[in-house]
C-alpha cells in the first residue's frame, strides 16, 4: 500500500505526463487487451455508453467517468487529478480512436494532443456533423 501512494503522489508530483486514449471497439482495442471480456460485455459496456478509455477508466462520449464495476477497482490517478498537472499529454492516432479522442477531449482531461493529420482531420469533421 505504501508502494502504490508513493507512485500516486509522484503522479500528482509530476510537472508533464504523457498518456495514451484508448478504444473501447474493435479487434484490436488496446482496454480489452488488458481487460479480456466476452463480445457480449463489450457490447453492453458501447450500449451503456462507454466510448473511450483513458488512465484505465472508461469514460463516455461527454468525457464523464461511466459508473461501472470497471471503474470502481481501479487503482490509478483519477482523470480529474491528471487534468491538474500542468503540462498533459495525450496521443492517440488511427480512425479507430476518432471516437475515443473526442470522448477524452469532451473531459477536459489534457492540455496538449499528439496525432496524425489523418485522424485530426476524422475528428474535426466528426465533431462538425455533431456539433
Amino acid at each position: 500500500l505504501k508502494t502504490v501512494r508513493a507512485v500516486m503522489d509522484a503522479a500528482r508530483g509530476s510537472s508533464v505526463a504523457l498518456v495514451g486514449i484508448g478504444a473501447v471497439v474493435g479487434p484490436d482495442s488496446t482496454y480489452y487487451q488488458a481487460h479480456p471480456v466476452s463480445a457480449d460485455e463489450r457490447k453492453r459496456l458501447y450500449n451503456s455508453g462507454v466510448r473511450s478509455e483513458f488512465l484505465g477508466y472508461l469514460v463516455d462520449a461527454d468525457g464523464s467517468l461511466t459508473d461501472n464495476d470497471y471503474n470502481s477497482r481501479l487503482v490509478a490517478l483519477p482523470p480529474a487529478e491528471f487534468a491538474q498537472i500542468p503540462v498533459t499529454i495525450a496521443v492517440a492516432s488511427g480512425r479507430e480512436k476518432v471516437e475515443p479522442m473526442i470522448a477524452a477531449m469532451n473531459g477536459g482531461y489534457f492540455n496538449s494532443l499528439v496525432t496524425d493529420e489523418q485522424t485530426a482531420r476524422a475528428v474535426l469533421e466528426t465533431e462538425a456533423d455533431h456539433g
